[in-house]
């Protein structure tokens, strides 16, 4: 497809995964160098996790003291995993791109192309305006003892345990650089993680939406051959089938590790918010990263549903063509492939949740029981 949006909508996200050795797609660069940066920002990040563990464990008997380390391994570990699963998708996902430009084959018009550039160019901003919020958040919740002076002095950015004492200044510093980068390796792949999957997304809802106009012109005095077009029509859907198959199979665990982590996230961050003692620093920060995570989950959710509402389109498009003027056979056809199209297409996270706004409440909610559960128990242990 010449001047297709597709052949650029993934290269920022595919930049900064080559830049870290997570996945280096037809690079042909040397396989030592990208191992090399992989085992490095594996390593932060692995480090960043170990700390939160033991720190965690050491402090278990105090609620207060382990909920904001908790609240940071829980997220750490479900980018931890989200890692493993991509960097063992690796092919899936060279064939899925390979999919996006096998899209060329059909016939796309310009009111088409239209469609996509308008779908694709407002997921583009709209992941740009995530990364950059998820880099602000970053930079707010490991800037306070740099610009604080309530601080103690060599207090950290993030909590996590040491096996030394951080009594100098060379010591603070290396710490301080170790954790922050730790950090921002965290949140700078993360949030092209989820991008990259909801522009991903975005495709086959717009694919859908193609379809669909695609469908609505059955019947039309324009068209020749009414029965090639529908066939065409049958093929382009089930190349979109098979896409999204291909998408929910790389990112189906992806997306379920993430939304298991964001309910107990959600509900330990307003657990800060609502009951501990913070500054007004800790507490804009904590508002800042609850916000994010809700948006992460909140962007599955909402492609997720924009594909299930394009695919319901499918009855509705053929029922309002002329599809009775074609020929008998035509007609049989439409009717078949409306029959077969009755239920809407639902991704679903570990094969089990199903992507729509529903589950956007459904997790907020399941965080607010959380929430209260735990602000009881700590109620009940200082009184």
């Amino acid at each position: 497809m010449q001047d297709s949006p597709l052949q650029t909508l993934l290269e920022a996200e595919k930049i900064i995964f080559n830049f870290t050795g997570i996945y280096k797609g037809n690079n042909r660069e040397k396989t030592v160098y990208k191992k090399l940066r992989q085992l490095i920002f594996l390593g932060f990040s692995w480090l960043l996790e170990i700390s939160l563990i033991i720190l965690v464990i050491l402090e278990l008997k105090d609620l207060s003291a382990i909920i904001g380390p908790l609240m940071l391994l829980i997220q750490q570990t479900a980018f931890i995993s989200k890692l493993f699963i991509l960097l063992s998708n690796e092919r899936q996902i060279l064939t899925l791109e390979a999919k996006l430009k096998n899209f060329a084959v059909h016939e796309f018009v310009i009111s088409d192309k239209k469609i996509m550039q308008k779908d694709l160019r407002q997921i583009t901003v709209l992941g740009q305006a995530y990364r950059i919020s998820c880099v602000l958040c970053c930079i707010i919740f490991t800037i306070g003892p740099f610009v604080n002076k309530h601080y103690k002095e060599y207090e950290l950015p993030l909590p996590g345990y040491l096996p030394y004492v951080v009594n100098s200044e060379f010591k603070y510093a290396v710490t301080c650089v170790y954790q922050m980068f730790s950090f921002y390796i965290a949140g700078g792949l993360n949030s092209s993680l989820d991008i990259f999957c909801c522009k991903l997304m975005e495709v086959a809802s717009s694919l859908f939406q193609i379809l669909n106009r695609q469908l609505n012109t059955i019947g039309r005095n324009d068209i020749q051959n009414q029965a090639e077009h529908f066939k065409k029509c049958v093929s382009f859907h089930n190349d979109i089938l098979k896409y999204i198959k291909m998408v929910e199979d790389v990112y189906s665990y992806i997306v379920f590790s993430q939304f298991a982590a964001s309910a107990i996230v959600i509900c330990t961050t307003a657990f800060e918010i609502a009951s501990l003692p913070i500054s007004t620093g800790e507490l804009i920060a904590s508002l800042m990263y609850l916000l994010n995570m809700i948006i992460e989950v909140g962007l599955y959710c909402f492609y997720g549903h924009h594909i299930q509402t394009m695919s319901d389109g499918l009855c509705s498009a053929c029922y309002k063509s002329e599809w009775y003027k074609t020929e008998l056979n035509v007609k049989s056809m439409v009717i078949i492939f409306m029959e077969n199209n009755k239920k809407p297409l639902t991704l679903r996270a570990g094969k089990m949740v199903p992507l729509h706004l529903t589950t956007l409440t459904k997790i907020l909610r399941t965080s607010y029981s959380y929430f209260a559960v735990l602000n009881q128990v700590y109620q009940n242990n200082n009184s």
